[in-house]
């Protein structure tokens, strides 16, 4: 899915490591559109769509939404 992919990279680029969970991913997407943002905007390059899933991405890490992966 195109928006478990875009998820899964901006955790890429965020420092730490996180788990994959689609479950985890679909959250997220969920409070994404719930806050206004569009999918269709954000892969047609809207700035102000990526600003707004960035926010999301670091709320869910913040509040623990987004697990993050036991490095041992």
């Amino acid at each position: 899915r195109a928006d478990h992919r875009m998820i899964a990279r901006l955790l890429e680029i965020t420092p730490g490591k996180f788990q994959e969970a689609a479950d985890e991913y679909d959250r997220v997407a969920t409070v994404f559109q719930n806050a206004g943002g569009s999918w269709e905007a954000l892969f047609k390059g809207s700035s102000d769509e990526i600003s707004l899933l960035r926010k999301v991405v670091k709320v869910a890490i913040s509040k623990g939404i987004i697990s993050k992966r036991d490095v041992t």
